[in-house]
């Protein structure tokens, strides 16, 4: 079941490898220092090009299984923001399988993660990366319908623009 936010939450954004740093000790440290200023979430990205690196391939999700259950272990919540599209989905989602794809991504992560991870951004920045509004909405749409499918409480966020 989610965690609603309530007024005075501290959340820190993070670049996953930023965080991971060169071993579980300095990850572990950086953490510390998150609770240590009150945070209670931490923002991380989900790399679908790192997870599933070709069409139609097998998920690998050990790095990031590794990464959530110490964030969990320090009892933050987590945003994971399902971006870094790969070149085989087509970085603009301007295709309908490049859209339906990113769905089955964030199915295949919602069910993965279960309860570990309840809430989930749907692409950082996508102007950034060239996706037009159309397109987004429906690559949104379609992986807002792939986690909920999975757990309907799960909160389902739109990418902010740069």
């Amino acid at each position: 079941m989610a965690t609603y936010v309530r007024p005075g939450q501290l959340g820190i954004a993070v670049p996953t490898y930023e965080l991971v740093g060169a071993s579980t000790a300095e990850m572990r440290a950086e953490l510390q220092d998150y609770k240590n200023v009150g945070a209670n979430w931490v923002r991380i990205d989900f790399s679908w090009g790192e997870i599933q690196e070709v069409a139609n391939g097998s998920y690998n999700w050990a790095h990031f299984d590794d990464i959530v259950n110490t964030i969990n272990s320090y009892g933050l919540e987590i945003v994971g923001v399902l971006g870094k599209i790969p070149n085989w989905a087509g970085t603009t989602m301007s295709t309908a399988s490049g859209q339906a794809a990113y769905g089955a991504f964030a199915k295949a992560a919602a069910q993965h993660f279960g309860d570990r991870v309840d809430f989930w951004e749907m692409i950082n920045e996508p102007n950034k990366e060239g996706i037009t509004a159309t397109n987004y909405t429906k690559a949104l749409k379609a992986g807002y319908e792939g986690i909920k499918a999975i757990d309907s409480g799960d909160t389902v966020i739109s990418g902010g623009l740069s």
